[in-house]
């Protein structure tokens, strides 16, 4: 079976594949043989991809400002336009479905319903959250980047290890922990370069100074560092976290 590259998949579903596409179809351009490069009816290719692009980026908002041309992929807040989109988007997907060429039959995929299913989960969350009186959270905090870098770099460490046994994913989770736990983002990797602290580096694990939480305000950054060495001895931590992960 040939593999899909989902990295490669998702580029076209761009707003520039959109927005070229687009161009093309309305400017009637031609090649040197004086064909017309793309249809009229192109521009609805163009409709599509531009909504999912939007679709994406509602879910991967990774900062407070959303980058030029790109407001969906921003914090979610009161004002945002995020529940409005969801609203709308639900409605388009439901209504969605592929049909074969030459036959009636309309087949929906498992992935029209699972958009469906993320929209009624940040849809409920945003009420959650606000509700408690948070002024914004960042959708993209709740993807699984993180884990699936890491899981493909335990895969990439033994030139390439699949199916690792219990004994080779332990020596490869304390090799990669001292060698950089885990890089912001695995070489060949279907998802994004993350930059979150859930997992931790060695480096910063022992280099953090100890501190007591009672005195630090709120902050919804969380770094378990912090929590860990407030309770013990740096030096002991220092001295156990060496020798587990070199099997002293």
């Amino acid at each position: 079976m040939k593999k899909m590259k989902v990295s490669c998949a998702a580029q076209i579903f761009s707003h520039t594949t959109a927005a070229v596409i687009s161009y093309m179809a309305k400017s009637n351009a031609t090649d040197i043989t004086g064909t017309v490069v793309m249809a009229t009816h192109a521009q609805d290719t163009a409709v599509i991809l531009k909504f999912f692009d939007q679709l994406f980026d509602s879910f991967n908002g990774g900062s407070c400002r959303a980058p030029p041309g790109k407001i969906l992929r921003s914090a979610v807040t009161k004002s945002s336009r995020h529940l409005l989109f969801w609203r709308d988007a639900r409605e388009n997907l439901e209504k969605m479905y592929f049909q074969q060429e030459g036959t009636q039959e309309k087949i929906i995929p498992p992935s029209l319903k699972n958009f469906q299913n993320n929209i009624t989960c940040f849809k409920e969350l945003t009420e959650e959250l606000l509700g408690r009186g948070f002024s914004f959270y960042l959708p993209r905090t709740f993807n699984q980047d993180s884990l699936e870098n890491y899981f493909a770099q335990v895969r990439q460490h033994r030139l390439r290890n699949n199916n690792p046994t219990p004994k080779q994913f332990g020596d490869t989770y304390k090799t990669l922990l001292i060698r950089k736990m885990v890089s912001t983002h695995s070489v060949g990797a279907n998802c994004e370069e993350t930059f979150d602290s859930s997992l931790l580096q060695l480096k910063d694990f022992l280099s953090t100074q100890a501190h007591n939480i009672e005195d630090q305000q709120y902050s919804t950054k969380f770094n378990s560092s912090d929590f860990i060495l407030s309770k013990f001895n740096k030096r002991r931590i220092d001295t156990a976290a060496i020798g587990y992960v070199s099997d002293l």
